[in-house]
Order: C-alpha cells, then sequence, then structure tokens
C-alpha cells in the first residue's frame, strides 16, 4: 500500500494521522525522549484535546541503540502485539567484570582472573551458551522497571533497600555467538520472546562461565517481522517521517484478515457478530487476532473466531472495534 493510498494519513499535513514508525535510536536519547519529539512534530509545541495519542512497542534503555516502534493514533491500542512478540538484537559482552545495572553505564567491578577469562574458547563458550536456550527462568535487573508491590525495581536499588525478585519464565529463541573481538570482548545475537532482558541474559552467561560478564553494547535489529532496515533515522526524521508511516494491516502481514461491507459491516461496527461465510479462508484453530477492515482497507475491527452454541457453524466476533457510527 503506498503512502496515498494509507488510511489515516493526510499527504499534506492535514487531518488525521495514525499508522507505526519505525526509527533507529542512536545511544543516548531514552525511549520517551523519541516519543516527546515525534509528538511535537506532528502536533507542534502544544498538543491539544483530541490529537492522536503516541507511545512506543517496546522501550530501549537511552544506553541502547536500534529499532524502536512508535504506535499513533488508533495504532496504539495494537501497541500490545508488538510488545509481547519476539525481538531480536545484537548486543556486545564485557568479559572479567561486573556491573550492578548489568551494562556498562552501573558500578563496574573486577570479577575473575584474567587468565581464566583468555584462557576461554570458543568451544566453552557455545557449550555455555546451550543453558541459555529455549524456555528458561530470568530474573529482571534491579535497576529496571519491573514493579513489585507497586513500586518500580529501580527504586528499591536507589534507596537501598533489599528485595526479593523471582524468577520469570521466558523463551530465547536462538542465541548465537557472532565473534570474538578479544578474548574478554564477544559479539551475539539472539532472538527472544517478550519479557527477556538483554542485561540479565548477559550478566547470566558471565556467571555460566564463571568470570563475570556485563553488556557493553546493545542493538535491537527486529521487533516480530519489523526489521531495522525499515527505520529512520532521527536525522531524516522531520522530512521523511510521513513517508516512512507504515499502516497497521502492513505492520501485521502475517494476520488472516477480512474485507466487510454492507450488513456485516454494520453489524460489526455495532459490535455485534456475524457468520464466517464458506467463502472465507480463515483458519479455525487462530494464533493471532482476525483483522477486519472496511473496502478502503482501513482496520474496522479486531475479531475472534467462535462456535455457535448448536456447533455447526463459525461466528466471527469483534472484541476491540475502532469505527463506529
Amino acid at each position: 500500500m503506498g503512502f496515498n493510498e494509507m488510511p489515516g494519513l493526510s499527504p499534506k499535513g492535514g487531518g488525521m494521522v495514525e499508522g507505526f514508525l519505525a526509527i533507529d535510536k542512536p545511544e543516548g536519547p531514552s525511549s520517551h525522549d523519541i516519543v516527546a519529539m515525534v509528538r511535537r512534530l506532528i502536533h507542534g509545541s502544544k498538543s491539544a484535546k483530541g490529537d492522536p495519542k503516541t507511545g512506543h512497542c517496546g522501550t530501549l534503555d537511552p544506553f541502547a541503540s536500534g529499532l524502536l516502534v512508535l504506535a499513533i493514533g488508533k495504532a496504539t491500542r495494537f501497541t500490545e502485539y508488538l510488545l509481547h512478540g519476539d525481538k531480536t538484537y545484537e548486543f556486545a559482552l564485557a568479559l572479567g567484570a561486573t556491573s550492578d545495572t548489568y551494562d556498562r553505564t552501573g558500578a563496574i567491578t573486577k570479577s575473575g582472573d584474567g587468565v581464566l577469562v583468555e584462557s576461554l574458547t570458543m568451544d566453552k563458550i557455545q557449550s555455555a551458551l546451550l543453558a541459555f536456550t529455549g524456555e528458561i527462568e530470568q530474573k529482571p535487573p534491579i535497576f529496571s522497571a519491573v514493579k513489585i508491590k507497586g513500586r518500580k525495581l529501580y527504586e528499591y536499588a536507589r534507596s537501598g533497600e533489599d528485595v526479593a525478585i523471582k524468577p520469570r519464565r521466558v523463551v530465547i529463541r536462538h542465541l548465537r555467538l557472532l565473534s570474538m573481538e578479544t578474548p574478554h570482548l564477544l559479539h551475539f545475537e539472539a532472538r527472544v520472546s517478550g519479557g527477556v532482558y538483554i542485561r540479565s541474559l548477559g550478566h547470566d552467561i558471565g556467571q555460566r562461565l564463571g568470570v563475570g560478564a556485563y553488556v557493553h553494547s546493545l542493538r535491537r535489529t527486529a521487533i516480530g517481522d519489523i526489521a531495522l532496515s525499515q527505520s529512520i533515522s532521527l536525522g531524516h526524521l522531520e522530512s521523511q517521517w510521513r513517508k516512512k508511516m507504515i499502516s497497521i494491516p502492513d505492520i501485521f502481514k502475517g494476520w488472516e484478515r477480512a474485507v466487510l461491507s454492507g450488513e456485516d459491516l454494520a453489524r460489526i461496527q455495532s459490535g455485534n457478530y456475524i457468520s464466517a461465510e464458506d467463502g472465507m479462508a480463515i483458519s479455525a484453530e487462530k494464533k493471532n487476532p482476525l483483522l477486519l477492515l472496511d473496502a478502503s482497507g482501513d482496520v474496522i475491527a479486531l475479531a475472534e473466531i467462535k462456535m455457535a452454541g448448536d456447533g455447526a457453524r463459525r461466528l466471527i466476533q469483534p472484541f476491540k472495534v475502532f469505527k463506529r457510527f
């Protein structure tokens, strides 16, 4: 779908703005800084009531770089599907030291024997990585926004309070050693489920190797099917952001969809179910919601497939409706 055909975008700068914007965040600014920058770009220096909302689909720490996806307008109601989806990272681990933040921005403490670090072979490292593939238990870093008893972990850390951090079940789909720049600096690539902290992964790898480690650099290269190559740099943001907007249907290309009109469209817009016709190519078992679109290609609802009470018919039941009469 081209820019001029994209629902919700006005090529001349007026009208409603909605969709996703993939940004290549540099090291330094926070995710909140980038969101604020885009808000000012879209709405000007002062936001008004009724302006489309803007938010991100998964934060990046200030020291990290790479893919930061922003949702604008109606797209903000889809952020959960990117927040909890898979993400891909490239990161470098510094061996022989630890950090209280698990990255280079924290207080660094030398650990282990330098001779032991230099004795590590590729085979030893590869063997250690086997413990971090598949479903694992992982504790988030103490310097993180995870909440325990209503407070963020970094609040406990800054006040010097002890807090019990329970491990969480997460999935490491792929973890690969890319190179050994020096015996003290290793480069990795990882594809992980939502909820994984690469800082914790790096720290735990260091503990497994017996030498300690912290994340020296971190770059996100993909969120789901969205690649870093689709992103825009901050230097080109002001002049090209409209051309780089991605529509909601295009961001979820792998999702099944149905185009509705007439009475079916009216019923869905009113929040009512419709029958799934025999001609609709819709799977019986679905991992993702069903996208319902109108004839212009605009998303009008998210729906799920349910069986009717008689067990003989499939029904399309909307659970999020975006357009009403």
